[in-house]
C-alpha cells in the first residue's frame, strides 16, 4: 500500500472492516519500518510499534463514531473493542460501544448495560438515552 493510501486511510476513514484495519497497521509499520531503514535511520520494531500505536487508538475511536453515524453498528462495537484493547478507559468509549450495542441488529442487552454503567458510575449524566432505566433494570449495577 502506498504511503498516500495509508494516510488516506489513517486521516479521512477507510471504509475498512476491523480486520481489514488490521492488516492495515500492519501496513502502516511495515511501511515506517522501511522508510527508516531507507533513510539510514536505525530503529527497530518496537520503536515502529509504538509510533503507530500512539496513532491507532484515537483512529479506531474516530471510526466508531463515523459507523455508529451510518448505524452501523456492528463495525461500531469492532473499532470501540479494538480501541479499548489498547488499554484505554476513556468514559466515551463505553458510552459509544454500550449505545451500539443497545441498538444492533442483534440488541445486547447485558453487555450494552454493563459498557453504559461505566459512564454511569463516572457520573455522566445518562438520561438523554431514552428509556434507559427501564432497558437496564434488571442488569447487575443498576438497581
Amino acid at each position: 500500500m502506498r504511503l498516500s493510501n495509508l494516510l488516506a486511510c489513517l486521516f479521512f476513514g477507510s471504509g475498512l472492516t476491523a480486520a481489514e484495519e488490521v492488516a492495515f497497521s500492519n501496513d502502516l509499520k511495515a511501511y515506517l519500518a522501511t522508510q527508516y531503514r531507507l533513510q539510514g535511520i536505525a530503529v527497530d520494531s518496537a520503536v515502529v510499534s509504538e509510533l503507530v500505536s500512539a496513532i491507532e487508538p484515537e483512529y479506531f475511536l474516530g471510526r466508531a463514531r463515523e459507523h455508529i453515524r451510518e448505524a452501523n453498528f456492528p463495525e461500531a462495537i469492532a473499532n470501540l473493542d479494538i480501541y479499548l484493547s489498547f488499554g484505554n478507559q476513556a468514559t466515551i468509549a463505553y458510552l459509544l460501544r454500550g449505545i451500539a450495542k443497545k441498538h444492533g441488529a442483534a440488541s445486547d442487552t447485558e453487555g450494552a448495560c454493563k459498557d453504559l454503567l461505566v459512564p454511569a458510575t463516572r457520573g455522566f449524566d445518562l438520561s438523554a438515552i431514552s428509556g434507559i432505566e427501564v432497558y437496564c433494570e434488571d442488569e447487575p449495577g443498576w438497581n
